[in-house]
């Protein structure tokens, strides 16, 4: 896979939505090469949007996708761990990213998207609990008990054993990690102004 990191992201993503804007129609009749490589940019860019915490941007994409392409196999699978995002539900959100066999193209970014949202399910976790148990950050991370256990460790969270095995409560330190939670609006505007301008041409 590489190195991929945010800024690597966001630049390919400009380069994304610039070829997306000089896309012919895809139908039914669109030929297999161009079905394959409009599939492959659709794709990838729905992932980068979900992988910069860009809701909105992926939904607005979502309905300028043809047809055609939103009902092949991976991007119907997109949708669904996009729409378990948006409505917070991180186990099934996991889940739907594990339990697919992605494509050559798209796992490098699956694999980092699945990490991204595991840190910010994470952040979240220590901004709204006092306490919760080691199962339920395990469903929201996509991660087995053992890791879960390691990986709140690592935050240096504090871990309590002792009412029951089955039943591990974590407890957060005072200095948690306050998730940045302000809107970019000015991407939302630009996404917007993309749609519009692919409309008007």
């Amino acid at each position: 896979c590489g190195l991929i990191d945010l800024a690597s992201i966001r630049k390919e993503m400009e380069q994304l939505e610039e070829m997306e804007l000089c896309l012919p129609l895809c139908s039914d009749a669109t030929n297999e090469e161009q079905m394959h490589n409009q599939t492959q940019l659709f794709s990838k860019l729905f992932v980068m949007y979900m992988i910069d915490n860009d809701l909105p941007s992926a939904k607005f994409l979502w309905k300028r996708i043809p047809a055609v392409i939103r009902s092949t196999t991976h991007m119907g699978q997109l949708w669904t761990a996009g729409t378990a995002l948006w409505q917070r539900n991180y186990a099934e959100f996991q889940l739907s990213l594990k339990g697919h066999s992605w494509p050559e193209y798209l796992r490098c970014y699956v694999t980092l998207l699945e990490e991204t949202s595991r840190q910010r399910a994470l952040d979240l976790i220590q901004l709204a609990y006092s306490m919760t148990s080691l199962h339920t950050i395990a469903q929201m991370t996509g991660l087995d008990e053992t890791s879960a256990l390691e990986i709140c460790a690592q935050r240096g969270l504090q871990i309590d054993t002792t009412k029951s095995p089955s039943l591990v409560t974590i407890t957060q330190k005072n200095e948690m990690y306050q998730p940045d939670l302000r809107i970019d609006c000015s991407k939302q505007l630009a996404a917007l102004t993309n749609v519009i301008s692919s409309f008007e041409t």
